[in-house]
């Protein structure tokens, strides 16, 4: 008899994988892609968007779904310096050849390079990156610059998911009230409990109410970061609804001593249990969400 747990990972979809490459094609791998994605198949998951910060991973998911019978993987997009920055052109671009996911800067955003997350350990070229380079969406009167409302209106044309990235708090509410007031319902405030995010409560529920999809993501208890708990999880779920609720692994390739991603989505589905949110809610959080988001039979 298969677990609650087990069920509740039928079905379910991760919408926040990093594929390999990224970054560093030597990086010794615990699984290779193929060889991941069948384990994910095989735990009884529907499928992964593949996120990339430097490059669109449609061509990863496309030879997944060749190779991988059963799953389904899904490309993505992130407006990153080296994609393209604030180019609705190449958004639109990425959309067209079948990207189900964009992403606003993440790694190049002022507000995670003045972390100094743009590391020329990755690449030596990114040793020439300056701050002044970073990408900022806000103009000098603290209004959303017209390529972003462009953004928002091509996912609402596409109905395709946008995700909030790395992002600071005042271009992210700017991001959020634009897309409310444009009727895009497909805003994910990625993970807020992020060194890269920082959300305060108070502002993952201001969010929620504008209409945004709240995403918890796995990697923020592992012991590599440790940053946030599971009791803090549920109590997010409690207040802002499980309707509203994305639960995904943001599983990284080169951190080889992770567990494989249903382990780490299983992990997270026991604790949460244990804090008294219910099967059915996780069930519906795990499947019904990101199907939804992905226009995907529930």
């Amino acid at each position: 008899m298969k677990s609650d747990i087990s069920e509740i990972l039928n079905g379910a979809i991760d919408m926040h994988m990093h594929v390999y490459p990224e970054f560093d094609s030597g990086h010794p791998l615990r699984y290779e892609n193929l060889e991941h994605m069948r384990i994910c198949r095989d735990a009884g998951m529907r499928g992964v968007v593949f996120k990339s910060h430097s490059f669109p991973t449609t061509l990863a998911a496309d030879i997944v779904n060749e190779a991988v019978p059963g799953f389904h993987a899904f490309g993505s997009f992130t407006m990153n310096t080296y994609t393209g920055g604030f180019d609705p052109f190449a958004v639109e671009i990425a959309l067209s050849t079948g990207a189900k996911s964009i992403w606003l800067p993440t790694t190049t955003s002022r507000n995670d390079a003045s972390r100094g997350n743009v590391r020329a350990s990755f690449l030596p070229i990114l040793s020439k990156f300056k701050l002044e380079n970073a990408l900022y969406m806000l103009d000098e009167d603290g209004k959303l610059i017209p390529e972003i409302r462009e953004v928002i209106a091509l996912c609402k044309d596409y109905d395709t998911v946008l995700q909030t990235g790395h992002i600071s708090a005042p271009e992210r509410m700017a991001v959020a009230i634009e897309a409310h007031d444009q009727g895009f319902k497909k805003l994910v405030f990625s993970h807020p409990d992020s060194g890269s995010t920082k959300g305060t409560y108070e502002e993952i529920m201001e969010m929620a109410r504008l209409g945004c999809y709240i995403e918890l993501v796995v990697n923020g208890m592992m012991p590599n970061y440790q940053r946030v708990s599971t009791a803090t999880f549920a109590k997010w779920i409690k207040d802002v609804g499980y309707q509203q609720i994305l639960i995904d692994t943001d599983y990284f390739p080169t951190f080889d001593y992770l567990p494989s991603l249903p382990e780490m989505l299983r992990l997270l589905y026991g604790c949460l249990i244990t804090q008294g949110v219910t099967k059915e809610e996780l069930k519906h959080i795990a499947s019904v969400n990101p199907a939804q988001l992905l226009n995907l039979p529930v």
